[in-house]
């Protein structure tokens, strides 16, 4: 495919081999396409992306989703297109395995680059990755973020943290929700923005796919523990499992907490906990806390939909 496209405006690739024969895109493919204003990409291999998004400033939606081992993208040079974009709002990144998303661990940069009109970013991937991403750039527009991060037995994410609490619409939530099943857990921030219209809801979710729920609760321990600051300002807090799990290493970064809605059988065992046989248990636990309900649980069976193609 060698004819330009200069006047195309929504490109839409998507290829059903997971495996190393995807498909590559050579640098010279859409050199000429400057007016795109959509690019979805599927199981596709383009390694000179960053250069092509030089010369397209009228995007306004990016979508990488089942990046294969060869179209891998340094942090770097991903940043370095995307700050290009001047009106840039949805941006998806989204890698087929880790192996896919793995590479040299670069230092945070001097510098950050802003990405002023984003709005809603989802990213499937290491952790690594992601925090070698959003080490480089500013997004002071964002208000839906949207991580599914591989398995891995530890996290260290405090690049994510500092990225969240420096983005005014996400880095003051006000309620919290943990969802967890026998195949993955869900931590969704929200922050309502009262205004003289409508409430503005602003989200952060986290899910990570497992099969033992032990991991499920340990790794999203990891994290809040990484990310007290975002979290010292979380009233309400839901907890909703399939399975009888102590969760109580979650209850620590939540020190503002004064609602608590938690899921049968679980919530069981958290009244237990609560009116434990010393009261110094119960203040370190949720020292804030002035009310507990409880529920039947919902659950879920398959991953959440935002990371579905």
């Amino acid at each position: 495919m060698r004819e330009p496209f200069p006047a195309l405006t929504n490109l839409r690739l998507w290829s059903a081999d997971l495996g190393a024969t995807a498909p590559i895109i050579s640098q010279g493919f859409l050199s000429e396409s400057t007016r795109l204003q959509k690019i979805t990409l599927g199981s596709i291999s383009f390694p000179t992306l960053p250069n092509l998004l030089l010369s397209c400033g009228d995007l306004i939606s990016l979508r990488l989703m089942e990046i294969p081992n060869s179209g891998y993208i340094s942090p770097e040079a991903m940043v370095a297109g995307l700050s290009s974009l001047s009106q840039l709002k949805t941006l998806e990144i989204g890698f087929s395995s880790p192996r896919s998303c793995s590479g040299r661990r670069l230092p945070p940069p001097s510098i950050r680059s802003t990405i002023s009109t984003l709005t809603e970013f989802t990213f499937k991937g290491s952790s690594e990755y992601l925090e070698d991403l959003v080490a480089r750039m500013d997004t002071p527009s964002l208000h839906e973020f949207d991580i599914l991060f591989f398995h891995q037995l530890i996290f260290d994410v405090p690049q994510l943290s500092q990225f969240i609490c420096r983005t005014e619409g996400l880095g003051s939530p006000d309620k919290a929700t943990v969802l967890s099943s026998e195949i993955a857990v869900s931590l969704r921030l929200l922050q309502v923005a009262r205004s003289t219209g409508s409430p503005i809801v602003r989200s952060f979710s986290l899910n990570i796919p497992y099969k033992d729920l032990d991991w499920q609760i340990s790794s999203v321990a990891q994290i809040c523990l990484q990310s007290l600051p975002l979290l010292s300002g979380v009233k309400k807090l839901s907890i909703d499992s399939t399975a009888e799990q102590a969760v109580a290493s979650l209850f620590r970064p939540f020190t503002a907490v004064e609602e608590l809605c938690v899921s049968e059988p679980l919530g069981s065992q958290i009244a237990l906990a609560l009116a434990g046989a010393t009261r110094q248990a119960e203040i370190q636990m949720l020292p804030a806390l002035r009310s507990t309900s409880f529920k039947e649980p919902l659950g879920f069976t398959s991953v959440p939909e935002i990371f579905e193609p």
